[in-house]
């Protein structure tokens, strides 16, 4: 309880969230082992971060990542180096409890440089569609509004329609219910389509008002007519504004796109396997330099569905780069990957408390 305390006190100086929020997220959110706090002179608490634990659809499997969230440091400790001695220490604890990847979503823009001193890369993308309060989501079909999400059959249908996405940080059913509570605590909506012919849930869409605009924070569906019911739903419930509908960019995409979040490898052996098992025919050489995770540095040969360690190889390699590239690499685009002979998908991360 005591480090629960220490760590809640550091969160409510560095961020400006309601008490309510505040209240939820220690109250349902927080995890005494996802937790982790750096002390400085005197044992006073200074620093503190979440390294929370996910799943994420790499390519056509699903492996463990991790997610550090609400990094802070105490006014006082401030330029001292104490975030940077805990980011190293949770990337490092997130190799040593088998995760993949580590994520993470900026709180602010200059953000993105900081992280990137520490092998993160921007590899999560968003195009934001934008609307005026006159637009209507027309659609066909006729469909059952559910007033409450947060049941085993609205969750089944969400876990299921995001298991579809390649590349996609999910949910567990717990993950579900406090994104159902952070919604409620934004005032916002929550809109659940079931076809009554079928009985299923086929859409679901997140929205809050944002800077005077309905934000659509994520849009999942079956079919565009039900994902145009579901949009449908919120802009009744939020009349007379525009909407920012949150979305997966596509490679032949002409909208600009928007930085979201960062991801670094922190167990390269390991997502080289996985790239290798999944892409039979791949061969090629790849040095990777990681200068806080030393494990990482090795020659990978990748042949005959397989990835092993090749230190001794002296010919010539097909990639050689840090650890930030090779993320930006495998989580880059398809043009970007045909150009290094890769097969490559943007990632996607939505819904994370943020």
């Amino acid at each position: 309880m005591e480090k629960k305390q220490e760590i809640k006190k550091i969160y409510k100086e560095a961020f400006n969230d309601t008490a309510e929020y505040v209240d939820m997220y220690f109250d349902k959110v927080y995890d005494d082992e996802e937790a982790m706090i750096y002390y400085a002179e005197n044992s006073v608490p200074a620093s503190s971060l979440f390294l929370k634990r996910y799943k994420m659809t790499f390519g056509d499997e699903t492996v463990d990542i991790a997610y550090i969230s609400a990094a802070a440091t105490r006014r006082q400790f401030r330029d001292r180096g104490f975030m940077k001695t805990l980011i190293k220490e949770a990337i490092m604890k997130s190799r040593d409890r088998g995760d993949l990847f580590v994520t993470l979503i900026p709180a602010q823009k200059w953000l993105f440089d900081y992280y990137a001193r520490f092998g993160f890369s921007t590899v999560f993308y968003v195009e934001e569609l934008r609307y005026t309060s006159l637009h209507r989501f027309a659609y066909e079909g006729e469909y059952d509004f559910l007033d409450n999400p947060d049941t085993d059959e609205v969750y089944q249908a969400f876990d299921r329609m995001m298991r579809l996405r390649k590349n996609c940080v999910q949910h567990s059913r717990k993950d579900f219910s406090d994104i159902v509570a952070d919604n409620k605590l934004d005032r916002g909506e929550i809109a659940v389509v079931r076809d009554p012919l079928s009985g299923m849930v086929v859409a679901l869409a997140f929205g809050v008002m944002k800077d005077g605009c309905l934000m659509v924070k994520d849009v999942l569906a079956d079919f565009p007519d039900a994902a145009n019911a579901a949009l449908s739903r919120l802009t009744a419930r939020f009349p007379h504004v525009s909407v920012k509908v949150v979305n997966l960019p596509e490679d032949n995409t002409l909208m600009p796109l928007e930085q979201k979040a960062m991801a670094r490898i922190v167990n390269v052996g390991e997502v080289l396997k996985v790239v290798a098992r999944q892409n039979k025919s791949l061969k090629m050489n790849i040095r990777v330099t990681d200068d806080i995770l030393p494990d990482n540095n090795h020659i990978y040969f990748i042949d005959n569905a397989t990835c092993t360690v090749n230190d001794g190889y002296r010919g010539k390699l097909d990639i050689d780069v840090d650890i930030e590239v090779l993320t930006a690499i495998l989580f880059s685009s398809g043009k970007v990957g045909a150009i290094f002979n890769l097969p490559t998908k943007r990632p996607f991360i939505s819904l994370m408390l943020d």
